[in-house]
């Protein structure tokens, strides 16, 4: 991946360009380094999220998977509160 900056023209309202002046002031970085900050992580979320989907979709499509019943059992097991103390 290159370290070539590339510039965007985008549209904000006046009030999410207010903020980001004021956000920008605040921590005393450039409007563009905090809106790239704020892609990224928006970007790579979202990629984490498509990546667990498609892999969730594997697991059903092959069997692994965990009977409804059975999971909920397991989750009531692991909330009950411990009786040992």
């Amino acid at each position: 991946m290159s370290n070539t900056n590339t510039t965007f023209i985008i549209s904000l309202s006046s009030a999410t360009k207010a903020k980001l002046e004021h956000a920008a002031s605040l921590n005393e970085r450039s409007e563009s380094a905090l809106i790239e900050e704020a892609l990224t992580a928006y970007l790579d979320h979202e990629d984490e999220i498509v990546r667990s989907i498609k892999q969730a979709l594997d697991d059903a499509a092959h069997g692994r998977v965990v009977d409804h019943n059975v999971a909920m059992t397991e989750l009531e097991r692991a909330l009950r509160p411990s009786s040992g103390h």
